[in-house]
């Protein structure tokens, strides 16, 4: 199979780039904001914040439709990627088979030169074809905060789990011979009763165990929003994959202020929403509070050490 990716249609991923650049800007905006917030009254303030957030709402609006058809593209662009590697890697352990099967002095040297230049020639064209596909794919996440959003685990993000239906069994009537009816005697005075003392109001409460397990289970996705200088710019999108936060490189939102650890935090979805788990850092607060563990709620203020973010729900 042959790819040409210099042929995919990407207008969606430069107009959902396009649109990128235009939230990154409000973002920003919106972060500069908290430094600046003690020069201003708070009605400004509010005001300009509330603007602001219209604006990106509007931009996630226009956005939508067009994730959709990027998620179907870069699902295509990765599965011909998966299939590029995988000829690679069969292509290498071809020239390693047949250098072992030299040594072996199964064919002689002019042979031996002869297959390695057609596997060698197969080489350079898979690596470059898989130049051009990685250089596209970069694309696709220079359009997006984060691979995240690039992958659709459930559709819309909703997971139906299904009704266990438990089937109603009637049971049988006896055929017995039916007994002559007394009435009760009453007794000629009716003993004075009081009303028994009323219960206190109690709100109820919902335990996991004690939630229907029938129920729709309905994932919505997250963000952390950027409250100061420390937590850079970009939000990060939160969604079905956990999402590592660290000092490491390697983390998906990676932080290099005072404070960190190199794994600090986790944000992961279960059933009954979004956890933040601290990994180690120490530092890790809800709303001002440090926590080992802790379920999100939408407009939570946390802080990994010094960079601190505005927690929303989608």
């Amino acid at each position: 199979m042959s790819w040409d990716f210099a042929k995919l249609n990407l207008a969606a991923v430069d107009a959902l780039s396009g649109l990128k650049k235009e939230r990154d800007q409000v973002r920003a905006r919106l972060s500069a904001m908290e430094a600046k917030r003690e020069s201003v009254t708070q009605a400004v303030y509010s005001r300009v914040h509330q603007d602001y957030t219209q604006q990106l709402a509007e931009l996630d609006g226009k956005s939508a439709p067009l994730l959709k058809e990027v998620r179907a593209l870069y699902a295509e662009l990765t599965d011909a990627l998966g299939q590029l590697d995988a000829k690679l890697e069969s292509a290498r352990l071809d020239r390693e088979e047949i250098e072992f099967r030299h040594s072996l002095g199964e064919f002689d040297e002019a042979e031996l030169k002869k297959r390695l230049k057609a596997i060698d020639a197969a080489l350079g064209e898979h690596n470059k074809l898989r130049e051009q596909g990685q250089a596209v794919r970069q694309r696709f996440l220079a359009a997006v905060d984060g691979e995240s959003e690039l992958i659709q685990d459930l559709d819309e993000d909703t997971q139906r789990v299904p009704a266990i239906e438990t089937p109603v069994v009637t049971p049988p009537v006896l055929d017995t011979p039916t007994a002559p009816s007394i009435a009760p005697l009453a007794p000629s005075v009716a003993p004075p009763t009081s009303p028994p003392p009323a219960a206190p109001a109690t709100r109820p409460t919902m335990t996991r165990a004690s939630k229907n397990p029938d129920a729709t289970i309905v994932f919505r996705q997250g963000r952390l929003e950027p409250l100061n200088p420390e937590a850079g710019s970009v939000v990060q999108a939160v969604g079905l994959r956990p999402i590592l936060v660290g000092s490491d490189a390697s983390c998906d939102l990676s932080l290099s202020v005072p404070g960190i650890a190199k794994r600090h935090a986790e944000i992961t979805m279960t059933r009954s929403g979004f956890v933040l788990k601290d990994l180690g850092g120490g530092s890790t607060t809800v709303n001002g509070s440090t926590i080992k563990e802790q379920l999100l709620a939408d407009g939570d203020s946390l802080a990994f050490g010094a960079a601190r973010f505005n927690f929303r729900l989608t």
